[in-house]
């Protein structure tokens, strides 16, 4: 590993020893807040920003109001924990709604060396280290502007930047080529969850029409119905966000696709919670019931462990009493994977996505008796798990690589590794 020729003490303890020549400041000698107002209409949310990528993900935001102002080449920054390393160097401009910060480079720094500074590991754990608040921990922007560094020549900067862009692209690469076996295994999954729910173990059973072109023939003995006909179905809602009263200390969960995404298919804690006072009429949404899609990124389900709540992209699936022994959770929760599909397939392509109700409430359900569910989720429990598993040790590689190129950055940008 090439070094610098002499080092000094930088006097911050996160940062360590730097190059002699780097000159020591605080944030705010490089880089400014934005506090602009801005009214665009093309806004952008924490689900737009890959955490440690700083990659630029295109759905429509689920935030409403305005936000503040970016410009090309401005640093949007996710302020909440656990978000602190969606950090998105802008190329284009837009609205940074919800809990952003938007900082622009000074003339003496680079705004690419700036993304990697903020997505380094050392001070990624000092601002980890300083946020405050229980149910949504933010960092402050006085605590980050007033931290101090040791600053390279913009030159060095950009020689550092270039550097990191290269090497983390060729990581990033690796990690994709991962990324890509983890999707094929989850497409192995569904495969093996559709033929299960709309086929059944048995190969030799006698087979009837389904009515559905996209199940195709079930087993003859099987039921089929509707979805109207099984489950009660309610939207999910969020409260106002004007109102700190619905929010402020909150304990009953609220879920987001964000939930879904980092915390899986089966929901007890929540990134966000509400108050009894936001709960409307209807009531929470009970344990044992399911979330699913419905809106904006459709096709996504989970189970709800707990009495709880979500927003407006979902839409909450109860089975019916009526049911209730004759349809088990357990084979319902593997059905709903069919139910994604069907409504991936079935929801127009448009400004702002929606599945049609109709269309969903007339979506065939279709289940064995209620001893031959136990036997497909119970092999359904076996060869998931194995497929989980693949996925798990493949996901752990991908991490194996995001520590990698954590250390490289926070080593080059802190100066313990030379590039050239």
């Amino acid at each position: 590993m090439k070094q610098y020729d002499s080092y000094k003490d930088s006097g911050v303890e996160w940062i360590g020893e730097v190059p002699s020549h780097w000159k020591h400041c605080r944030f705010k000698d490089f880089m400014k807040l934005s506090t602009t107002a801005s009214d665009s209409l093309h806004k952008i949310g924490l689900e737009n920003i890959e955490s440690a990528t700083g990659r630029f993900i295109e759905t429509n935001t689920e935030f409403e109001g305005n936000g503040v102002e970016f410009k090309k080449n401005s640093i949007v920054y996710g302020k909440l924990r656990p978000y602190l390393q969606k950090v998105w160097l802008a190329d284009f401009e837009g609205n940074a709604v919800g809990d952003f910060f938007v900082f622009n480079a000074k003339s003496n720094s680079m705004p690419l060396y700036i993304k990697y500074l903020l997505l380094s590991d050392g001070f990624t754990k000092e601002a980890d280290g300083s946020t405050f608040g229980a149910k949504m921990p933010r960092v402050s922007s006085d605590f980050i502007l007033t931290l101090h560094f040791c600053l390279p020549p913009i030159a060095e900067q950009t020689t550092i930047a270039t550097y990191l862009d290269k090497k983390c692209s060729e990581i990033d690469n690796v990690i994709s080529a991962q990324q890509k076996r983890i999707a094929l295994l989850q497409e192995l999954k569904q495969s093996v969850i559709t033929h299960a729910v709309t086929k059944g173990l048995n190969p030799n059973v006698e087979m009837k029409d389904s009515g559905m072109e996209w199940i195709g023939d079930i087993p003859s003995n099987w039921n089929n119905l509707r979805l109207r006909f099984v489950c009660e179905l309610r939207n999910g809602y969020t409260p106002s966000k004007a109102n700190p009263e619905f929010w402020e200390d909150g304990t009953i969960p609220w879920y987001r696709m964000e939930d879904i995404r980092e915390c899986g298919r089966k929901l007890k804690e929540a990134k966000q919670y509400i108050t009894e006072g936001a709960v409307k009429g209807g009531g929470l949404f009970e344990a044992g019931s399911f979330i699913l899609a419905t809106t904006a990124t459709i096709g996504e389900h989970a189970v709800l462990i707990v009495d709880s709540l979500a927003n407006q992209r979902f839409t909450n699936l109860k089975i019916r009493k009526s049911l209730s022994q004759k349809l088990l959770g357990d084979y319902f929760f593997y059905y709903l994977y069919m139910v994604d599909n069907y409504c991936k397939a079935t929801t127009k392509t448009s400004t702002f996505p929606a599945v049609s109700m109709e269309l969903l409430k007339n979506c065939h359900i279709v289940f064995p008796s209620v001893k031959e569910q136990y036997k497909i989720i119970d092999y359904l429990d076996k060869r998931c798990a194995s497929i989980d598993s693949s996925i798990s040790k493949a996901q752990h590689q991908v991490e194996l690589l995001q520590e990698y190129k954590q250390s490289l950055i926070t080593e080059v940008v802190t100066g313990k590794r030379k590039v050239s």
